[in-house]
């Protein structure tokens, strides 16, 4: 059973793309890349992910102080927005 969750994690991850942008991790920029910062609950809350993505890139992933980005982003977006309106 572990063993075909982890399958059908892998065949999700490819199907999405990752995949692909983990075999090019390495060449991508001039810096060395070092840790997969990650965001949602969907990876944060499943350590199974976690672990899959990390095996996928070789690299260690890494989360925000803030669990909630995506409310973060939308409060810094809305700020920025009311300084430019004054």
């Amino acid at each position: 059973s572990g063993n075909s969750q982890l399958c059908g994690i892998d065949a999700g991850l490819h199907r999405v793309g990752l995949g692909n942008s983990a075999a090019c991790v390495g060449r991508q920029g001039h810096r060395e890349k070092r840790e997969i910062v990650a965001s949602g609950n969907g990876i944060r809350k499943n350590r199974l992910l976690q672990q899959e993505v990390e095996r996928l890139f070789g690299l260690p992933v890494r989360f925000r102080d803030v669990e909630e980005e995506a409310a973060a982003g939308a409060a810094m977006w809305a700020l920025a927005e009311c300084k430019e309106v004054e």
